[in-house]
């Protein structure tokens, strides 16, 4: 299952990295994630169009990435995903439980920040 936020925000945009945007709001994540005792590596730009950052939670790796979207319902969509393909999950792998405290934790960061507003979350089965 894929967990899926889209969201508004006032937060600066980069202008280190000005394509694709969401490089601030990925490194902002990836600071505060490291501050609450998440291992997170080092972002990267997800094929051009969005910004990732790899984590690890109970030795299993996971990643999330940020993208502007502009449209009128909302702007900014982030997805919590997983590297566990078809034949992973066939084979048994699971990462629900590390993909949620994942998505439960970005939440939490981006909910207590008043920059950020309009969260809705939504899940779906891939």
């Amino acid at each position: 299952m894929r967990h899926i936020l889209t969201f508004k925000t006032t937060f600066q945009e980069s202008s280190e990295y000005e394509h694709p945007k969401g490089y601030s709001i990925c490194k902002f994540l990836q600071m505060e994630l490291e501050k609450a005792g998440f291992n997170v590596h080092t972002l990267e730009n997800y094929q051009d169009i969005a910004w990732s950052v790899d984590c690890d939670i109970n030795s299993k790796r996971i990643f999330f990435f940020v993208g502007y979207l502009g449209t009128k319902i909302t702007d900014w969509q982030l997805i919590v995903c997983s590297d566990i393909g078809f034949w992973g999950r066939l084979w048994g792998n699971r990462d629900e439980d590390e993909r949620i405290e994942l998505a439960k934790a970005i939440h939490e960061i981006l909910s207590n920040d008043r920059r950020f507003r309009d969260l809705k979350w939504f899940s779906i089965y891939r």
